[in-house]
């Protein structure tokens, strides 16, 4: 049965395409973790034939059973053969493991898909394992990371503030007038990051997705995001918006904390 080959954006990814084997492995590993997992790479265990490194090694700690997984990486500028994936298999029995990944660059020759269709041995570019996690990595990681980081702007410039008033009252007319200008410049900006972080507004509509939904488009929020900040957003993927994000917000915080000589937040 030969597989679908899934439909998907390089602008709509959570990482950009990894260059080395190490990189993939990291990258594997930042993504189980970043999802609720506990991961780590290089993780060595011992089997019949002695202690191996497994690339990747995950523990669902939200499962009954504690599911383990094991994920091996191959950033080869061929596809995957059959070979790899049988052996894979006995790595999985001798480690006692749950389920497998099989991650590869270039993806998979048929009868790699086929051997691993009746196993408990996934398949994935890393491309397609992204597209796998992605609505849980939105809502469960990046939209709280987006709360995080709002938290002490939005104290700045939400409609009512208590302690922002305070302090406020405290400034002479000049640095008042020129508060509000700032307030009016970025108002729009957190109240739309506001929205992202909140899950009955943001950009994933439905619930739960099937496994070919349609990724949430990264050129969109972008603009959406330069349009109500004057701010130009250039990452190619999620998990460098998310950054930019961050530095970005940090940098306009710090101008209202200059205000003040102080994060009025911190007391």
């Amino acid at each position: 049965m030969k597989k679908k080959k899934q439909d998907i954006s390089k602008h709509d990814l959570i990482f950009n395409t990894p260059d080395t084997w190490q990189e993939l492995q990291d990258k594997v590993c930042l993504l189980l973790n970043q999802v609720g997992f506990k991961a780590e790479t290089n993780f060595l265990t011992k089997t019949p034939r002695g202690e191996v490194a497994l690339d990747v090694y995950a523990v669902d700690p939200f499962s009954i059973d504690q599911i383990s997984y094991v994920s091996e990486c191959k950033n080869w500028e061929s596809a995957v053969p059959q070979t790899i994936v049988h052996a894979f298999n006995t790595v999985m029995q001798e480690t006692g493991a749950n389920i497998g990944y099989i991650i590869s660059k270039k993806g998979f020759q048929q009868g790699a898909y086929d051997y691993s269709t009746n196993t408990n041995i996934k398949v994935f570019t890393f491309e397609e394992l992204q597209h796998r996690y992605f609505d849980r990595w939105f809502r469960q990681y990046f939209r709280k990371e987006i709360f995080n980081l709002t938290e002490h702007f939005s104290g700045y410039v939400e409609p009512f503030n208590s302690r922002r008033t305070r302090y406020f009252e405290t400034l002479n007319s000049e640095h008042q007038d020129r508060f509000v200008t700032l307030m009016g410049k970025y108002q729009m900006l957190e109240y739309y990051l506001t929205s992202l972080s909140t899950p009955e507004i943001g950009f994933s509509h439905k619930k739960e997705f099937p496994d070919d939904f349609e990724l949430v488009n990264l050129d969109e929020l972008k603009l959406a995001l330069s349009n109500s900040s004057g701010i130009l957003f250039e990452s190619t993927c999620y998990s460098d918006l998310l950054i930019e994000l961050k530095k970005t917000v940090n940098e306009i915080t710090l101008k209202f904390d200059a205000f003040f000589g102080k994060n009025i937040f911190k007391e």
